[in-house]
């Protein structure tokens, strides 16, 4: 459920959850933005509820005081897959607009900015403090990893022009 944890937006457009391990939900009682995520036991077939990984998204003009980079393309997806690493994006544009704490991310293929979560694609890293890391020998079917455009959301305050 939304809680305290939960980052604080005026308006939610989003709720991804999935199943850590295990099968895949069956019932479940809440499944939205405004309550959040809820899988009561009594629900299931079996009787329990997995461990799930539940991630809220807000659009950048309803959360309070943030600020979004230029997107940033500084790898293709040759050789081991495509990084859009955090680190190397700072050391690499010096002076930029980059903070060096984000509190959110943004990838899109290059392309056709197709949301990263909408791939299908496997990430080995997806975070505001790490960026986005997509190697090639986690996807199926030895694909390789779509070519990724990344920006990052920060407060205010803490980007630089």
């Amino acid at each position: 459920m939304i809680n305290e944890s939960t980052p604080h937006c005026h308006l939610y457009f989003g709720i991804q959850s999935k199943a850590q391990f295990g099968k895949i939900f069956l019932f479940l009682f809440r499944n939205d933005v405004k309550t959040g995520f809820v899988c009561r036991k009594k629900d299931q077939r079996d009787k329990r509820c997995n461990d799930y990984k539940v991630r809220f998204s807000c659009q950048a003009k309803s959360c309070d005081n943030v600020c979004w980079t230029k997107w940033y393309n500084r790898d293709k997806p040759s050789g081991s897959g495509d990084w859009e690493h955090l680190s190397a994006l700072i050391r690499e544009n010096p002076g930029g607009s980059l903070c060096s704490e984000p509190k959110y991310i943004e990838a899109v293929t290059a392309d056709r900015e197709i949301p990263a979560t909408k791939t299908g694609e496997k990430f080995h890293a997806y975070s505001p403090t790490k960026g986005l890391i997509c190697r090639n020998k986690d996807q199926k079917r030895r694909r390789r990893c779509s070519n990724y455009k990344v920006r990052f959301g920060c407060y205010c305050r803490s980007v630089s022009s």
